[in-house]
């Protein structure tokens, strides 16, 4: 599993790209990034699955959306 997304950190939207995630286990993937507040104001993002073949499935529909000015 991965995220792609509107920052550098998650590839400016090439899936080739993407912020690989870690498996915990079934329920939960982790993945970790930092950002400058005063450059990133929102991140865009969804999520990307490369199977074993390397065929790539990206969600579908409208991007997730972290406002970083909200957090903190």
């Amino acid at each position: 599993m991965h995220v792609a997304g509107n920052i550098v950190e998650l590839g400016n939207y090439d899936i080739h790209e993407a912020l690989p995630l870690s498996y915990l286990n079934n329920e939960f993937w982790y993945g970790a990034i930092e950002v400058e507040p005063s450059k990133v104001t929102k991140i865009h993002y969804s999520y990307v699955h490369k199977n074993s073949e390397d065929e790539i499935i990206q969600e579908g529909g409208h991007d997730r959306i972290v406002d970083v000015s909200k957090t903190g």
